[in-house]
């Protein structure tokens, strides 16, 4: 459903519009990155590292979903809704760079499922301290929680790709466009380069895990025990080492 105040809402001119483009290309580059350090045998084996490249990857996801959907009042797969909150004056979504506005309605990509979970998880688990945070991905604990990261960075390079393309040339910096889609393209080259690199999941012995991962791609938010690293599991010996 559409935002009820979009009629209201004052334009940005063409010039503002293209200096954006950059923040999204940012957005966009460092969640694709992020996404690509998880898979790195040096940020597996740093939880610090590895907490802050989820972070990273949660923020950015949540930033990205914003600017393509943020003309809506609640995002919706099949029974699944989630709502995007407040859409302020000085936010920039996808819909202001649109002379027809109609046009990016009509092409906007339906999310998945798995952009409503990513959206709910960066809300209630990184971007605020909620209750739902209570005994998160602890141990002996039954409230768990897991982030599709490759699932999450390929639908949103979709929903860019369509951005730049159909976006009016008027509110476009072409090089920032053309930056966009560079990064694009490295995503997808690094997917399918991706088989020869360890997966994180993999790297944690199975008796470690919550439970079994649903794919190879699901990056879980795990803690060791009694300790302040919310988003990260180690094996015992690394735990004795921080002692």
């Amino acid at each position: 459903m559409l935002r009820t105040n979009l009629a209201r809402r004052l334009p940005f001119a063409a010039h503002d519009l293209q200096s954006h483009l950059k923040t999204v290309e940012y957005e966009y580059s460092m969640l694709s990155r992020a996404a690509m350090e998880l898979r790195q045998r040096e940020v597996v084996n740093n939880a610090t590292v590895w907490n802050a490249c989820i972070e990273s990857f949660a923020i950015h996801s949540r930033a990205t979903i914003f600017f393509l959907y943020g003309h809506l009042e609640e995002m919706s797969s099949g029974s699944e809704t989630e709502r995007l909150g407040s859409l302020r004056p000085t936010d920039v979504i996808a819909w202001d760079f649109f002379l027809d506005k109609a046009d990016w309605v009509r092409h906007c990509p339906a999310p998945s499922a798995t952009l409503l979970y990513a959206k709910r998880n960066a809300d209630k688990q990184i971007a605020h301290i909620t209750a739902d945070r209570k005994e998160l991905n602890q141990p002996g604990s039954a409230t768990t929680s897991f982030w599709d990261i490759v699932g999450v960075v390929s639908e949103l390079s979709t929903g860019l790709e369509e951005f730049v393309t159909r976006a009016p040339a008027a509110n476009i910096d072409p090089a920032v466009s053309d930056e966009i889609r560079a990064g694009i393209a490295r995503w997808k080259a690094f997917l399918a380069e991706d088989t020869a690199v360890p997966s994180p999941i993999a790297a944690i012995p199975t008796s470690e895990s919550v439970h079994t991962p649903r794919s190879p791609t699901d990056i879980r938010t795990v803690s060791p025990r009694s300790s302040f690293w919310p988003h990260a599991r180690t094996t015992p010996e690394k735990e004795d080492e921080r002692r």
